[in-house]
């Protein structure tokens, strides 16, 4: 039986695969080759731009969601995936581009430093590293920080000049800098949110319930104050597999398609996929051939007061101990996503997860499902299984008053959101 040593989890940093240094180019046949692709195709440098930029915009084209000079907001971490993304947007607008791309991008970045306990200093080196790169691109660049989710979902401009003067130079969208709050003290929203994490003691409670803020704060975001409905994001393959298995063992399996597919349309918003197709391996080959700087977030992937590890890290590596060996492995996984589909019974159930926003049955008891109730409301919890984790279990990690603020939060239309 395959099991995974938690002595032994590690964080894994992406790197290209190795390269026969003789190895000609397997679509030219005429240049040395730089890379390796598709786990063991030599390419040039020429044919593997060409390839990757093929990819990547063929699945814009399959989907045919973006429409002509639509705006677009990109959620843009700093890490290798969310950088190559934003480099290929970048070159596909640009004046050289054979064909260039249909939409309008706007760059958004959340600050997530509450929550790992990042010092003011550590904050304001990320903010300004990511306003750099962002810079680069001369893309419209606009940031937040996470715990907006209980303040309004407030944007700022992402420039020097504002990180810089503070309350001097104020965004039109929000007031006052958030800036000003890191070294005037801690705002409600800060307090909230550090002590709903202080209360969810598992790491894996503690991912879920940070993945779903992050996803809820793009969301209304992009419907509040850009009034677009589509947002891209950096998921490559290799997280998606991870995902996947990780969905199996909480008992998700239900909204795999939702969760790894290109278009995520939970809600009135989509998120879309573009590099679900390329693994790390490709990603890093990317970030290398064209010298592109990532921000230093290697620090970043450990929540603080967690007990143990979470179910995500824990299948992360061994996705990646089985890679290196076996360099089908994501794509077998990742391929066994795209056969699977929503179930009727769940597309039109007219029920949804108020963590996690994704469909449930709508038929129930309470012996099956997990309810929170408070002042006379009930909200319905995802996942059928008397024995899956998910959502159910995130909620009970925690009787702080701020998860149920977040679950008794509803649109205008009645649906469950944060």
């Amino acid at each position: 039986m395959c099991s995974v040593n938690e002595d032994e989890v590690q964080e894994v940093i992406s790197s290209p695969p190795p390269l026969n240094l003789d190895q000609v180019c397997m679509k030219c046949n005429s240049e040395k080759a730089v890379t390796i692709a598709r786990t063991k195709d030599p390419f040039c440098r020429a044919c593997f731009d060409q390839y990757f930029t093929h990819r990547f915009r063929s699945t814009f084209g399959k989907s045919r969601l973006i429409r002509q000079g639509e705006e677009v907001l990109l959620a843009f971490s700093g890490g290798q995936s969310s950088r190559v993304l934003l480099h290929l947007v970048q070159e596909g607008l640009s004046e050289h581009a054979v064909k260039r791309l249909r939409f309008t991008p706007i760059i958004i970045y959340i600050d997530e430093g509450v929550v790992y306990g990042y010092a003011s200093e550590r904050q304001k080196s990320l903010l300004k590293e990511v306003s750099g790169i962002i810079a680069q691109t001369q893309f419209p660049g606009y940031f937040t920080k996470l715990e907006e989710v209980f303040t309004g979902a407030r944007v700022w401009p992402i420039s020097d000049a504002v990180l810089s003067a503070g309350s001097e130079q104020r965004s039109k969208l929000a007031a006052p800098d958030p800036t000003s709050s890191i070294s005037q003290g801690e705002m409600p929203g800060e307090v909230k949110l550090k002590q709903l994490f202080d209360s969810l003691k598992s790491s894996t409670a503690k991912e879920d319930m940070l993945q779903s803020l992050r996803r809820q704060l793009l969301v209304d975001i992009a419907a509040k104050y850009f009034n677009t409905g589509k947002i891209l994001v950096g998921d490559n393959a290799t997280r998606l597999s991870v995902r996947l298995l990780g969905n199996i063992a909480q008992g998700r399996g239900g909204t795999i398609p939702l969760d790894t597919g290109f278009c995520d349309n939970r809600s009135d918003v989509m998120v879309l996929r573009p590099l679900r197709e390329f693994p790390d391996s490709e990603i890093a080959s990317y970030l290398t051939l064209h010298q592109l700087q990532s921000v230093d977030a290697s620090s970043d992937h450990s929540l603080p007061g967690s007990s143990g590890h979470s179910i995500e890290g824990l299948t992360a590596s061994f996705v990646h101990s089985l890679q290196s060996n076996f360099s089908s492995t994501v794509s077998t996984i990742f391929r066994t996503s795209d056969k699977l589909q929503l179930s009727e019974d769940l597309v039109h159930s007219g029920q949804c997860c108020p963590l996690c926003q994704a469909p449930c049955e709508e038929s129930f008891n309470e012996e099956v499902f997990s309810h929170v109730s408070t002042s006379g409301n009930n909200k319905l919890l995802c996942y059928v299984s008397s024995h899956s984790i998910g959502c159910r279990l995130t909620a009970r990690g925690t009787v702080h008053e701020n998860i149920l603020e977040l679950l008794l939060k509803d649109d205008s239309g009645g649906s469950n959101e944060l």
